[in-house]
């Protein structure tokens, strides 16, 4: 429940940074159900991290941008209207949060284009 509290908090924001229309319910409410289901796939044996704040939004911005991608939902507030992302796929932009953290442009294109995007059931028995 400490986890999804703090997404909550950071969810507007970071919605703002991806691009999307932060007051849109319908984004908002897609997004909380995303990352709600996201979550329950850590492991919770070990107690939660202490993050500053400026963390917290951090992390929420790059789980937000690996459950959302834009073709998938109300892209800039156009609710219940999926569009074309082609115009996006090769460019993102940085987050202002990320640069708050110190995370670099490569780090983030990895963390939402490679990192845990492309988990597979099963890979960690296959190494």
């Amino acid at each position: 429940a400490g986890l999804m509290s703090m997404l909550k908090m950071n969810l507007k924001r970071a919605l703002g940074e991806l691009g999307y229309n932060d007051d849109d319910g319908f984004t908002r409410r897609t997004a909380e159900v995303r990352l709600g289901e996201f979550i329950q796939c850590f492991d919770y044996s070990e107690p939660m991290v202490k993050f500053q704040s400026d963390m917290w939004r951090a992390l929420t911005v790059i789980l937000c941008d690996i459950i959302l991608p834009k073709h998938d939902i109300a892209y800039e507030g156009k609710e219940g209207i999926i569009v074309d992302d082609e115009g996006h796929q090769g460019n993102l932009t940085f987050p202002p949060s990320l640069k708050d953290v110190c995370v670099t442009e490569d780090e983030y294109q990895y963390l939402v284009r490679s990192a845990i995007p492309s988990l597979e059931v099963g890979s960690a028995s296959n190494s």
